[in-house]
């Protein structure tokens, strides 16, 4: 622009100057040619030319100044236009600088400020993506709340304890959520942080939370964590109800072992017959004692190894050697043990744990049947799985205990389990081994009929 201004206001001054020395020369020729020598006319006609050649030369000096400084005042408006349209862009930039020289320092300025502008934008983005991903895929259950307890913001997990549709609507109020009132209370108390741990919900879930007042955008606000402990709850109610368990079972055979024990020890006992009696059932329960440990040390290995060690078997061989092993039992409580399937299915499994599994089925398949009875053991593979099938025609087992028949040392007939030596072990074994190889297991049974364990491995 100062170039533009410069190069006018000299073309300005060339033409004025022209001007006066056209006029000049004019007025010269015009002088002489017409009145030769009388100084006195030749002078007043010059001075009178230099009037009007200065006159002259100043409107057009004046004409196009006015130009030009029409011609500024429109760039100045453009440029204030530019300014005030002005988004910081390298397009923006490089035409103001194209126009207006002098503003080169400015918009280099500018520039470099844009460009820091930016890349700090650039990390608030990644920032605030990064925090958005954390508060949406947290274990944790997060609620923001406003002054008054009504729902801001609400992550996933949150609303995945709250309610089992995945949907809460904007701007809830925290107590349609939960009536624990320690949590209500806290909302009108001047607490700065509380830690709530008793929160039961309608669905079951158990919840610990943790409530702290912040100051958000200059909004009085209350971020709450919810931490999901149903999971901890019922680990620790099963270890207290294993623990008692297992002190019961451990009991009754210690008790009857020493029972027996002082009678010996007395001499109470000195009939052959008497001594064979007591001595074989002090055997027996040694045996169930023995067999009661085993599971529950089986149980404790399978609760604690998380790495499946496993080789490729044929589960029809691992079948028919348990079979093999148990056929005594199944001749003395006249049942037959029928194959189906295919002998040739193979599986990356862990042998042992298998081996255990069959064991524990047929067994259970053998002491609840009845004289006459049958239990088939089918082996096939269905859509990249296998399935391994035990199927009896038994005593079955009640509707109302079929979802608790894999507890540990849950028992459907305690007198019955006794009786046959059960420690109510097996099937909770059975789940655990399935459990280990990622498979599923089903239970079909009915009273009376029979009763039909289906096992699917990957």
């Amino acid at each position: 622009m100062k170039k533009k201004l410069y190069k006018s206001m000299t073309i300005i001054l060339l033409i004025s100057v022209i001007m006066f020395i056209v006029f000049e020369l004019v007025s010269d020729f015009f002088c002489y040619d017409r009145y030769g020598d009388d100084i006195k006319d030749v002078l007043i006609i010059r001075l009178v030319f230099s009037f009007i050649a200065l006159a002259l030369s100043i409107g057009i000096s004046l004409y196009f100044s006015k130009k030009l400084a029409e011609n500024i005042m429109i760039s100045f408006r453009n440029l204030a236009k530019q300014i005030e349209n002005f988004n910081g862009s390298e397009n923006e930039i490089l035409k103001i600088q194209t126009e207006y020289d002098e503003f080169k320092s400015i918009t280099e300025t500018i520039s470099g400020l844009t460009r820091k502008v930016d890349k700090y934008k650039g990390r608030w983005r990644n920032e605030s993506e990064k925090i958005a991903l954390i508060f949406e895929n947290m274990s944790e259950g997060m609620v923001i709340l406003d002054e008054n307890g009504y729902i801001i913001n609400i992550n996933k997990s949150a609303v995945n304890m709250f309610t089992d549709n995945g949907y809460i609507s904007g701007m809830t109020h925290i107590s349609s959520l939960t009536d624990c009132k320690e949590l209500i209370e806290f909302l009108s108390d001047n607490d700065k942080s509380r830690t709530i741990q008793d929160i039961n919900l309608e669905n079951g879930k158990k919840l610990y939370a943790y409530a702290n007042r912040v100051e958000i955008s200059s909004n009085d606000c209350i971020i709450i964590i919810f931490t999901d402990v149903s999971q901890k709850f019922d680990a620790e109610n099963l270890r207290r109800e294993f623990s008692a368990n297992v002190s019961h079972e451990l009991k009754t055979p210690l008790t009857t072992i020493r029972g027996f024990g002082e009678l010996f020890g007395s001499g109470m006992i000195t009939d052959i017959e008497d001594i064979k009696k007591y001595g074989s059932r002090i055997q027996q329960e040694s045996q169930r004692l023995l067999f009661l440990i085993n599971d529950i040390i089986r149980l404790s290995e399978l609760d604690e190894n998380n790495e499946v060690i496993t080789s490729k078997i044929n589960l029809m061989n691992i079948a028919e050697e348990v079979a093999e092993l148990l056929a005594d039992k199944a001749r003395s409580a006249e049942v037959s043990i029928i194959f189906e399937g295919d002998e040739g299915i193979c599986c990356m499994c862990n042998e042992s744990y298998i081996r255990e599994l069959f064991t524990n089925l047929i067994d259970n398949a053998i002491k609840y049947n009845k004289k006459g009875g049958y239990v088939k053991v089918g082996i096939s593979s269905v859509e990249n799985q296998t399935v391994i099938s035990i199927r009896d025609n038994g005593i079955g087992i009640p509707e109302s205990d079929t979802e608790r028949i894999f507890e540990r040392f849950y028992r459907v007939d305690k007198s019955h389990s006794r009786q046959t030596g059960g420690t109510g072990l097996g099937l909770s074994i059975v789940k655990h081994i399935v459990a280990y190889h990622k498979g599923t297991v089903n239970l079909k049974s009915e009273l009376g009929k029979g009763t039909e364990i289906t096992i699917f491995l990957p």
